[in-house]
């Protein structure tokens, strides 16, 4: 109720709010006054600096009767007081059955916890002060500093509004309050204003002095590249003329060095071109240098052999002497076989293993000896396979690894002779014994499925090798062998 530009601030109408229109109104005093009614706030404030100076006097001084101020007007009103939390709701209603005319009901008051707080100050010893707001003294007092403000000075609307229920201290607080922060608002305007010119003044100046600092660096900086273009261009005079004198000397000195460059090259190549000429000599007339690769120790195929391993080019050699049988087997690997080999152990080889290199010899010869087997001699037609019985071989996928006579014959490179019977005669009895086994259980023989068939073929095929030779192709390359001695025997 009231002027509500009175409220300092955004919060303080904010709770004003709450209290009129959200919160439980609890009623606290109920009770018909005469309200004075007043043209404006600053009357009221009058009203009630009068009453206060008539409370201060002595007793025997003050009159018997109420006196009766000219700009009041009294009337009976219904007024009430509610309690909405921490803050108080007063309301104003007239009957039309007084004397003052038609019915009239004021607009609501609201004091805030802090209007009843400055309110009690002012009424109460310090003591005192929050017992009064608690057991409802504080409300007495609201009730009977209560006035009409506004209206048309007896109680009645004006132009359609009617009058408004205002605590003349309150009022007083308020109007306060809002000059203060009207004060306190047109000196920061002031304080901005002046602080805005005071800038833009300290800009400029700001700006005058960096503009002259700028003008007097150009200044500088100009004169100094003056002074260092003059200093260049007399330095590249005399680059010049010294790049002129020394290009002349380095150009004659270079012209000797080509020519005693040209003779020592010269010589040097008539020097190597004549060894080198000496090498391919007795290169052609020795042949290609045989080295020794290992001598040591090894088991192969089940036999302890003290192995001797000769290379010659990319082609190695192999002689194992077996001291328990007194006897030597020798075998030889192209150099084609060494290549399968090599292949053949990245092939196999685990993940973090090292890969195999066919130009490192030591690979190589660790291959070969990790792939090195002992099987039955085939009919060959040197003299030196021939005899022995038994032959070193590299089997390059690792198939013969096992060794001894359990090992398959090998013939060619490596291609398998006569297990394939043997692994369809051990098939033939696993299948026997299934079929013996479900019969026993009364049930009848199962047939292979199509994928048993391929993975069978697969594992046959992968037995026989990776090129394997039909009995046909073997006799006609036997054929040949023969005819081959036969004419090697004949001259």
């Amino acid at each position: 109720g009231g002027d509500l530009s009175a409220f300092a601030n955004a919060m303080g109408c904010a709770e004003a709010h709450d209290a009129l229109f959200t919160r439980v109104r609890d009623p606290v005093i109920e009770r018909m006054r005469d309200v004075r009614c007043v043209r404006d706030v600053e009357a009221a404030c009058g009203i009630a600096d009068f009453d206060d100076a008539e409370a201060a006097k002595p007793p025997s001084s003050r009159p018997q009767t109420r006196t009766q101020r000219p700009d009041t007007a009294s009337g009976s009103w219904h007024v009430r007081v509610f309690a909405c939390g921490d803050a108080f709701v007063c309301t104003a209603e007239r009957s039309a059955a007084t004397t003052r005319g038609s019915p009239v009901t004021a607009r609501d008051h609201v004091l805030l916890l802090h209007d009843l707080e400055e309110l009690a100050k002012l009424h109460f010893p310090k003591s005192e002060q929050a017992a009064a707001l608690r057991d409802g003294r504080l409300a007495e007092v609201v009730w009977d500093r209560l006035v009409l403000v506004g209206g048309d000075g007896r109680g009645g609307p004006r132009d359609g509004v009617p009058p408004s229920l205002q605590v003349p201290e309150v009022a007083r607080a308020r109007a306060a309050a809002v000059h203060l922060a009207m004060e306190t608002f047109c000196a920061i305007l002031v304080q901005r204003a002046y602080r805005g010119f005071d800038a833009a003044s300290m800009f400029k100046r700001n700006i005058f002095r960096l503009r002259e600092k700028d003008r007097q660096r150009a200044g500088v900086a100009i004169r100094r590249a003056q002074r260092l273009l003059a200093q260049l261009q007399r330095d590249l005079g005399i680059s010049k003329f010294q790049a002129c004198v020394r290009g002349r000397q380095f150009r004659a000195l270079r012209k000797r060095e080509m020519k005693a460059a040209a003779l020592l090259q010269a010589y040097a190549r008539g020097v190597r071109k004549r060894m080198q000429d000496k090498e391919e000599a007795e290169r052609k007339l020795l042949g290609a240098p045989v080295e020794i690769a290992f001598v040591g120790g090894r088991r192969v195929g089940g036999v302890d052999l003290v192995l001797t391993v000769t290379r010659c080019g990319m082609n190695y050699k192999f002689s194992g002497q077996d001291f328990a049988a007194q006897t030597t087997y020798v075998g030889v690997c192209p150099a084609s076989t060494v290549e399968a080999a090599i292949n053949g152990a990245n092939a196999d080889r685990q993940k973090g293993e090292k890969i195999r290199r066919l130009n490192n010899r030591e690979d190589v010869l660790f291959v070969l000896l990790d792939r090195l087997a002992l099987v039955d001699a085939i009919y060959a037609p040197t003299k030196e396979l021939r005899g022995g019985g038994r032959v070193l071989v590299v089997d390059a996928s690792k198939r013969a690894s096992g060794g001894g006579p359990s090992v398959s014959k090998l013939h060619g490179l490596g291609r398998r002779l006569d297990d394939g019977a043997l692994m369809l005669r051990d098939y033939e009895n696993n299948q026997r014994r299934h079929n013996e086994a479900r019969a026993a259980r009364g049930l009848g023989p199962k047939q292979p499925s199509v994928i048993e068939l391929q993975k069978a073929k697969a594992a046959f095929k992968a037995r026989l090798g990776s090129n394997p030779v039909s009995a046909k192709v073997l006799r006609e390359r036997k054929k040949a062998a023969r005819k081959r001695l036969e004419a090697q025997e004949a001259e």
